[in-house]
Parts: structure tokens; sequence; C-alpha cells
């Protein structure tokens, strides 16, 4: 991801809790997703009462999985997330009608 975010020129130094927030969410999604399939692989399991129930660790994957999907619109990590990024591209002039109407930048709603 640090590369990916780099090589796009959207990765701070001030990135670096949120980075850490989604390495260590990606790690309980991973957790969670191997104990499934420790398990059986099944993400539902009989529960004490002999009813159908998810798995413990199926309600934590999508916990952690919800949590990722944020984390990784704020890097703009998603086609939709990305919509919504203004990033400067490079080009010759920016003078005159091409700063209106050849915007060297793509901006959508921030």
């Amino acid at each position: 991801m640090v590369r990916i975010l780099s090589k796009r020129g959207m990765l701070a130094e001030d990135d670096r809790t949120m980075l850490l927030g989604y390495c260590m969410l990606f790690e309980q999604w991973l957790r969670a997703d191997d104990e499934i399939k420790a398990s059986g692989g099944s993400a539902l399991k009989i529960n004490s009462r002999g009813v159908m129930a998810s798995h413990p660790a199926a309600i934590e994957r999508r916990k952690a999985w919800a949590q990722l999907q944020r984390v990784c619109s704020e890097f703009g990590m998603s086609p939709s997330a990305r919509t919504g990024l203004a990033q400067i591209k490079e080009g010759k002039s920016d003078t005159g009608k091409d700063r209106f109407f050849n915007q060297k930048f793509t901006s959508n709603r921030a």
C-alpha cells in the first residue's frame, strides 16, 4: 500500500497514524479469516443452543472489513473514493483559457 500511495503522490509523513491503523485492521481481518479457515471454513456454526449462527470470527472479519473500507476510502483506494480527490497534473501552460477549459487538475468534490 505504501508503494501505491507514494507512486500516486498521496502519502505524507502525517499519514503514518492512519497507515498504521490500516495495517492493524488488515491484520485483524487476516486473523479472523484464518480462524474461520482453521475451524472448517464456514462463516456459520452451531452455537451452544443448537442454533445456526455466525461464527464469532466472521463477525470480527465483517467489522474489520467495514473499517478497512473506510480507511481505504480516506487514501483514495477505491474507484468511488478516487473521484473525490484532486491531484495536480503536469502541463505546459497555466494561463488564459487553458486555466478554465483545459484544466491541469482533476477535481470533484473533496
